[in-house]
């Protein structure tokens, strides 16, 4: 395996077309909740699947490249609401991660490790922002919807102080020195090696490709599960 992180795995021989798109969606996405099955889903969210008679190395790159555009075109768009856009971005970023983890073992190793750290990390500064963020969501609603059990005003106290240190956090991350700018420039360097990815022949066009990847993260879901109930 090529452990190169500048290049996307070696060419290898192209096999039988891909089989089981669906997987890739609950790979990289997440099984849809029940309650959400029938939502109309965003325009962006829709392509994350493989076509058909689409080569397997070709989607994933595709997928990766418009998850890359969507983050920095909401990180960079100022019509774009602050909080919306870094919810955007990890869950993009996430979905990235999900592409490597499908595809580790055609990648291999090095690649797999450099990429996913760089995406880790570029999430994770984003992380108090976003906790904060369902911090004041969760409070609101909880408010919200027990009216005749809550009295909102006996709240109101805890509410402005989380809504305070969440705006001062969303403002700090544009400051002088940007984390913003700084996620968005980690990102367009990420999608620049992504799109070099030599999509002929990066990955076997065969379910054997992705197998593994399915198992890994598969077992990874059952252990959580388990560790929960």
């Amino acid at each position: 395996m090529d452990e190169n992180p500048e290049r996307f795995g070696p060419a290898s021989k192209r096999g039988s077309p891909s089989r089981n798109a669906s997987l890739l969606r609950v790979v990289v996405d997440g099984p849809l909740p029940v309650s959400t099955a029938g939502a109309t889903t965003p325009d962006s969210d829709r392509n994350i699947h493989i076509g058909t008679g689409e080569p397997l190395d070709a989607a994933l790159q595709r997928i990766a490249l418009e998850q890359f555009d969507r983050a920095i075109g909401d990180l960079t768009d100022g019509e774009v609401e602050r909080d919306k856009a870094i919810h955007n971005a990890r869950k993009a970023m996430k979905r990235i991660r999900g592409i490597l983890r499908l595809v580790r073992d055609e990648l291999g190793n090095g690649v797999y490790r450099f990429e996913n750290v760089i995406l880790r990390d570029a999430a994770r500064r984003f992380g108090s922002a976003r906790d904060l963020a369902v911090m004041v969501e969760t409070l609101e609603r909880l408010v919200g919807d027990h009216t005749d059990q809550i009295v909102a005003a006996r709240y109101e106290p805890v509410m402005g102080r989380v809504r305070a240190r969440h705006r001062d956090l969303v403002e700090s991350l544009d400051g002088q020195h940007s984390v913003v700018d700084e996620v968005v420039a980690t990102l367009t360097e990420a999608r620049r090696r992504f799109a070099a990815w030599p999509a002929d022949g990066a990955v076997r066009d065969e379910f054997a490709a992705v197998a593994s990847g399915v198992s890994r993260v598969y077992r990874r879901g059952r252990r959580g599960f388990c560790l929960l109930y």
